[in-house]
């Protein structure tokens, strides 16, 4: 049995006031999808009552190792079983993307698919179709750009507005491929895109769904830092900014990042134009896979849309051993390959005195310490912590032991813990608003200050007052020692 409290919060409180709200935490029908300017966001969603057929019982857990291919009707059943789908296809029904399986199997799902969006706009409303409700857990969530369509079927429970943000993602990593995808299409309604679409670039489409279901900093759309001690963070900053300098024309370098298993440790961009998190998310998604797949230097066109949807800039990276950090350049020349190799070896000699500091650094950047951090010792029933800034910038504890080993575990804790930042956005308008959620395994509290969010996962046991009162002070800790545990300040070019 699970409850949810709504709490309005204040520091000085003794006593905050509990609201009793429901414990259903799929997105509600007036649930707003998004508060970043989408330009669907004010059309009504259609509510279907057709039945589709149901997914079988079972889920990812057993399915890890299972073929994409389908191949046989084993393999066939097991694709029924998976709990999320995505596809993507064109406004004439062409198969673009499936996450799993051959895009050409299921050319007869996706001409039901469009006809479902087909009749939403023949309407007489022109509306456009945004979910299919098949049950109490089966849901069919649609977002539609230009001449694309991203469709997920999902049993995950996951909020209408978390499902829409992946969704709005999965275009953001198209437009990044191929970012003249809308005008060829608009061209050439039948064109099949998948002729432009490359495996290296479906792998990254893939591993970009499963970061959103498993990876905090997808989950919460915010850059997870690495903590370190502010001198050290300089020097990094500086050696990125000075590596730029070396050139006579340093113009076409827009972007550097020096990071650490995607987690950020320094950024440098220009200062009228900061690296959006959108775009952040793409590029460290994007650098995972090449760097998973190549050693060395690597140099790949990327589009990063919110800073110019139209076209490609090129992206340098290579990782400095055996210190652990990646170096990302990006610049607008195609030719700038031989610039950005020596600002990379200005960078790495810059940093060889620091090497060993920076190896020490990574091997304990497994999460916040807190006795690195303060005297402060929080209570044993504190499972797990995490901070959000208003900067989109994020910094957490070390995962316990059952999540670390439990990929569904893990994935069940984030999911929910968006549910409730969800519900918290919709239902409390406190200046301090806290949300509660029991159950008899775990407690969840999400507590949001001025400029800070924080996430506490307690054990069932821990009173409502302390659990609240302890994440408070995780924040306050973490809000100290900020020029440790965050980017503080945006560094710029000179």
């Amino acid at each position: 049995m699970s409850t949810i409290e709504e709490v309005a919060h204040t520091e000085d409180e003794q006593e905050p006031n509990i609201i009793e709200v429901s414990a259903t935490l799929i997105g509600d029908e007036n649930e707003d999808d998004d508060d970043d300017n989408q330009e669907n966001e004010d059309r009504p969603a259609h509510q279907s009552a057709i039945m589709l057929s149901p997914e079988r019982p079972g889920g990812e857990a057993e399915l890890e190792n299972s073929s994409d291919e389908l191949t046989n009707p084993i393999e066939e059943e097991n694709w029924r079983r998976r709990r999320k789908h995505v596809f993507i296809l064109s406004s004439a029904g062409k198969p673009v993307f499936s996450r799993y399986g051959d895009e050409s199997d299921f050319s007869e799902l996706f001409g039901i698919l469009q006809v479902l969006m087909s009749m939403a706009q023949s309407s007489g409303t022109n509306e456009t179709l945004r979910r299919v409700t098949a049950g109490p857990e089966f849901v069919i969530h649609f977002h539609t750009v230009g001449e694309l369509s991203y469709v997920m079927v999902s049993r995950t429970e996951e909020s209408t507005k978390s499902c829409v943000r992946q969704l709005r993602l999965l275009h953001l990593q198209m437009l990044s491929v191929l970012p003249t995808v809308n005008a060829v299409l608009t061209k050439s309604p039948g064109y099949d895109v998948r002729r432009m679409f490359s495996n290296v670039d479906a792998a990254a489409m893939r591993q970009l769904i499963k970061r959103m279901s498993c990876d905090p900093t997808f989950i919460f759309r915010a850059a997870s830092v690495v903590a370190m001690g502010l001198e050290l963070r300089r020097d990094v900053e500086r050696a990125l900014v000075e590596s730029r300098n070396h050139e006579v024309n340093p113009e076409d370098h827009l972007y550097s990042l020096a990071l650490h298993d995607s987690a950020l440790v320094a950024s440098i961009s220009p200062k009228d134009q900061p690296l959006h998190i959108d775009d952040f998310l793409l590029l460290i998604n994007f650098v995972a896979i090449v760097c998973s797949n190549q050693q060395g230097e690597i140099w790949a066109p990327i589009c990063l849309p919110k800073f110019n949807d139209t076209g490609y800039l090129w992206c340098y990276c290579t990782k400095f051993e055996p210190c652990g950090l990646t170096l990302v350049q990006l610049a607008t020349a195609q030719d700038a390959f031989p610039a950005l190799s020596r600002r990379a070896t200005v960078v790495q000699q810059a940093l060889q005195s620091k090497s060993l500091e920076l190896q020490a650094v990574f091997k304990k950047s497994v999460g916040l310490n807190w006795t690195a951090l303060s005297s402060w010792d929080p209570p044993s029933t504190l499972q797990w912590f995490a901070a959000c800034t208003d900067a989109k910038q994020m910094v957490s504890t070390r995962l316990p032991l059952p999540l670390a080993n439990s990929k569904q575990l893990k994935k069940f804790t984030l999911r929910l813990f968006a549910r409730l930042r969800d519900k918290l956005g919709i239902l409390s308008r406190a200046s301090h608003p806290v949300i509660i959620h029991s159950t008899e395994e775990q407690s969840y509290v999400i507590v949001k200050l001025k400029t800070f969010e924080g996430f506490g996962l307690f054990l069932p046991c821990t009173p409502r007052k302390q659990m609240v009162d302890t994440v408070v002070r995780a924040l306050k800790t973490t809000a100290a020692k900020e020029s440790t545990v965050l980017l503080i300040k945006a560094v710029n070019w000179a």
